[in-house]
């Protein structure tokens, strides 16, 4: 195998590729090495190990030639090589597929979120059928069905806060403990609790007034995350949040899970955007939360519109299992063909 810089030679016409001194161009001598094999290899577990070896220390890893040479590439049959390729490209082909279905699927929520937000689920009769609005209003967050209300959130909570990080910072927190939820556990519609910090109860104790309660409503307000929503699920237990994670607790007249899905709607955005403009540092204080404008439907109709939403959010969190299980598959095949641990069959056909 050579390594050229700046330059690839094709099969019948000779293109130039001019590339940055930042990139190495691998030309591989195909009657040894297929490069479809080598760009698996490329993302293996083997080569992300050899880069940290090799890398110079800096923030910013750099590879030399010297230490490309000393790389040491597993190297089957051609044919087996081409068989390894054709296997990982399939369950690469299959995480492209669920990667549409997601992008499909969140498109055509956000295309019904901006449909029930300004037309509403309609009425229900006696006989528990939905009957579109029939008149609209004009309100400060734009046309709403007539019968609805838009008012300031205010109205509709008995809590607006946040808590605090205790005292040492990071170096408080505790392997186990009472979670405490931060901004990078806050995403768009869920919580992530995959790297959440931990604090004693004495600390707990301390910021009692931050204490966490089921199905309360979490939005960031601070940083590049600022926005984000999420309700707590009903069978949360206890917890708390920093000073950068702001807790909404509605009254009964304001279903928690529909004021989530508005906020991470297009019309929520923007009132979060509209405090942002002309400031130099993104951020939300409680004044200007309790004074988001929220559309008011009846509880049915509230109801109504997050089941709606939330079939989407199942789906795409069912897409996003699969996917995550794909990606298992494949880092599991790529340890296991890439290192010849795994051989694979190699029909008479292909070999001849």
């Amino acid at each position: 195998m050579r390594i050229n810089i700046g330059s690839i030679a094709r099969n019948e016409t000779v293109h130039t590729l001019m590339v940055s001194p930042d990139y190495v161009v691998f030309e591989a001598q195909t009657e040894c090495l297929l490069p479809e094999y080598l760009d698996h290899f490329r993302r293996s577990h083997a080569w992300q190990s050899f880069v940290g070896a090799a890398g110079d220390g800096s923030v910013r890893v750099r590879i030399y030639y010297d230490h490309l040479s000393q790389l040491r590439l597993p190297l089957p049959p051609r044919v087996e090589q081409q068989k390894i390729a054709a296997i990982l490209t399939a369950v690469d082909d299959k995480l492209d597929v669920i990667a549409r279905q997601i992008e499909a699927t969140q498109t055509l929520k956000q295309g019904l979120m901006q449909t029930l937000f300004s037309r509403g689920a309609g009425t229900q009769d006696g006989s528990g059928r939905w009957t579109p609005h029939a008149e609209q209003k004009a309100t400060t967050i734009g046309a709403v069905p007539a019968s609805w209300g838009v008012e300031p959130l205010d109205r509709h909570v008995s809590k607006v806060g946040s808590g605090v990080t205790p005292k040492g910072g990071s170096t408080s927190y505790q392997s186990s403990g009472v979670p405490l939820i931060r901004s990078q556990n806050v995403l768009v519609g869920r919580l992530s609790l995959d790297d959440v910090a931990y604090i004693d109860e004495v600390q707990h104790d301390k910021m009692r007034n931050s204490a966490l309660e089921p199905e309360d409503v979490l939005l960031n307000i601070t940083g590049a995350s600022i926005g984000r929503c999420a309700v707590l699920p009903r069978d949360f237990s206890e917890g708390n949040v920093n000073q950068h994670v702001c807790i909404i607790r509605t009254l009964p007249s304001l279903n928690p899970h529909f004021l989530c899905q508005y906020i991470n709607s297009s019309s929520g955005q923007k009132q979060v955007a509209k405090f942002q403009a002309g400031g130099n540092r993104e951020g939300l204080n409680y004044q200007q939360v309790r004074s988001f404008d929220v559309p008011v439907p009846s509880g049915a109709e509230q109801e109504k519109i997050v089941d709606l939403l939330e079939a989407f959010d199942g789906k795409v969190q069912c897409l996003e299992r699969s996917q995550s299980q794909h990606q298992t598959l494949k880092r599991g095949l790529m340890q296991k063909l890439l290192t010849g641990e795994w051989r694979v069959k190699v029909d008479i056909e292909m070999a001849a």
